[in-house]
């Protein structure tokens, strides 16, 4: 079974204890709850990979740590303040789940939902605001990305195809 971790944090609660994690989801009224216990040559080792499975998880939903275990701040949580406002355009909503960049950065971070012409924007470089991390992972590797880019640059309508996906970026923005 897969998820979008998009949204996650509104309905779906990690919480992590040595080398298990437990995930709690809520869908339409319905709970459901599973463990994953992660193994290795030794209880440190699967500490250590549960640890790294953290890591990931952080950069799309906060991670709750048990007892006894210290968890590195979550620059990327809610600024506070958001889930006590009355319920809001999806503008406001988003200017109020920006994310302030890192120091030296020049751009902001959108949190939660994205309009079609805001990803756009985004796409073209015409916004100063930067998509979330769930947006900035591709699911292909580096290994095969080349060689797809390689096959695509030899296609002779190749160049038409991207001016083509560019003027309809262009009609989405202006929409």
């Amino acid at each position: 079974e897969g998820f979008s971790l998009i949204e996650s944090h509104k309905w779906l609660k990690v919480m992590h204890r040595s080398d298990c994690l437990l995930f709690g989801s809520k869908t339409k009224n319905e709970n459901r709850m599973f463990r994953v216990q992660f193994s290795g040559d030794s209880k440190e080792k699967s500490v250590e990979h549960c640890s790294s499975c953290v890591k990931k998880l952080q950069l799309y939903v906060s991670v709750q740590v048990s007892e006894g275990h210290s968890q590195p701040p979550d620059s990327s949580q809610t600024q506070p303040g958001c889930s006590d406002l009355p319920p809001a355009t999806e503008v406001q909503r988003l200017e109020c789940e920006a994310v302030e960049p890192e120091a030296g950065a020049r751009s902001m971070t959108l949190e939660g939902k994205l309009t079609v012409p805001q990803l756009a924007q985004s796409m073209m470089g015409l916004s100063k605001l930067a998509l979330p991390l769930a947006y900035q992972h591709s699911t292909w590797s580096t290994e095969e990305l080349g060689p797809f880019l390689h096959l695509c640059l030899l296609d002779q309508n190749f160049p038409a195809f991207v001016e083509g996906v560019e003027g309809e970026l262009r009609k989405l923005i202006e929409d």
